[in-house]
């Protein structure tokens, strides 16, 4: 028994590790039981199909972050982007220019992350994109 390694790290020890290699927080991720509120910054995943430039629109919501502006119920939300491309404007909402421009609805399954921090969206972004 006394050859046996004694265990090194804590918990606590291994997030800190994690949070100095990726650059955040453990404590910082939400759990997607919670809702997102009025501000938070988003990430959504949509698969539209059949769509004359869906694969488009898919992307854009795929790599890009949106900001909840309203809620419209318990699972539903309304979502704003900046920056939307001229070919895919007409998946978004054009009711009132000022509050809904670039504006699509959302359910709660189709927002995969969200933070308060638009800096922990970016991170979760690339780290997607990297797969890590």
């Amino acid at each position: 028994m006394k050859y046996l390694k004694t265990y090194e790290y804590t918990k606590k020890q291994l997030e800190d590790e994690l949070a100095k290699s990726i650059g955040f927080s453990i404590s910082s991720i939400q759990n997607i039981n919670n809702e997102p509120d009025v501000g938070d910054y988003v990430i959504c995943h949509k698969n539209l199909q059949g769509w004359t430039n869906s694969y488009k629109f898919n992307a854009f919501i795929n790599e890009n972050i949106g900001q909840c502006v309203e809620l419209l119920s318990s699972k539903k939300f309304s979502i704003k982007y900046e920056k939307v491309p001229k070919e895919i404007k007409h998946f978004f909402i054009r009711e009132n220019e000022n509050l809904y421009a670039h504006c699509r609805h959302f359910s709660k399954e189709d927002i995969i992350y969200y933070s308060n921090d638009k800096e922990d969206c970016e991170v979760y972004l690339a780290s997607k994109k990297y797969n890590l």
